[in-house]
């Protein structure tokens, strides 16, 4: 228990004080890899209460808002850099880095055959593995640890959207999305009914997307739109028909939208802006 009490400790700690590639990228790989473990422990239907492991580590880890923003700015730095900004120029490090990092990412979460088809994804710098990773560890920590872990992750995720313009936009706003994606997955899991279920909805998911809607530019769209069907993937209807009607009503909103004298140019620019992104 001592040793794996120092690797959380050290996991943590490179995530929380160490800044970009390769050493948070390699943390996060260690991070998905410890999660999966303490899952599949406590899945385990022979082992007692006194044998589950201790995830007190993890749980004051994600309930601290400081930490939870440093885990989003590792989650930025596990992209691609964004080749259209900055000139473009390629890594230089030092040999075998890259495999290390290579390594690492594929801890981060297991394979899932979530989507069944690759040509369903609507975007390719959505990283699936980031989301899975968010949910696993808020379904590792308990719902009321998870529901104040999520609270902070949105509130980062909703600063991370509106991130002003730099060679890390892209990545950032793209995170925003994966944590969404995580958070909505584990809440739902955690939702034993279709009326908790809409309340989650209403009061934490769909206010935050209505946020980050507005806010995206339209080529990052297709990860929020990946996020959300991984979100709701294999859930019954029930639990996300608050979506449906969301999405249904900004539609008819958008084509219903007048125009003329009585828009004002604010009003206008918003319609404008819900139309690109529902209609």
């Amino acid at each position: 228990p001592e040793l794996i009490s120092k690797v959380w400790t050290t996991c943590f700690k490179l995530i929380e004080e160490e800044v970009g590639q390769p050493i948070q990228r390699v943390s996060l790989g260690l991070l998905g890899r410890l999660v999966s473990l303490a899952l599949v422990d406590m899945s385990q239907p022979e082992a007692s209460s006194t044998q589950q492991p201790d995830l007190s580590l993890l749980r004051d880890f994600l309930t601290s808002e400081k930490a939870c923003k440093a885990l989003g700015d590792a989650l930025v730095y596990d992209h691609r850099e964004d080749s259209s900004v900055g000139g473009g120029h390629g890594a230089q490090w030092s040999s075998g880095v890259q495999e290390i990092i290579r390594d690492a990412t594929s801890n981060l979460a297991p394979r899932t055959l979530f989507p069944f088809q690759r040509v369903s994804v609507k975007t390719s710098i959505y990283k699936l593995q980031h989301s899975q990773l968010l949910c696993s560890a808020l379904l590792a920590i308990g719902h009321e640890n998870a529901k104040t872990a999520s609270e902070y992750l949105l509130a980062i995720a909703k600063e991370l959207v509106a991130s002003p313009p730099s060679e890390d936009q892209r990545n950032q706003q793209c995170t925003s999305a994966e944590i969404l994606g995580g958070v909505c997955r584990a809440m739902l899991f955690y939702s034993k009914s279709p009326e908790y279920s809409e309340k989650i909805w209403e009061t934490m998911l769909l206010p935050f997307l209505e946020d980050a809607v507005q806010k995206t530019p339209t080529y990052i769209m297709g990860a929020f739109f990946d996020a959300c069907r991984y979100g709701i993937h294999h859930f019954p209807p029930n639990h996300f028909f608050p979506l449906l009607k969301f999405t249904v009503l900004k539609v008819q909103t958008t084509l219903w939208q007048r125009g003329g004298d009585d828009d004002t140019e604010q009003g206008s620019g918003v319609a404008t802006a819900m139309a690109d992104r529902f209609a």
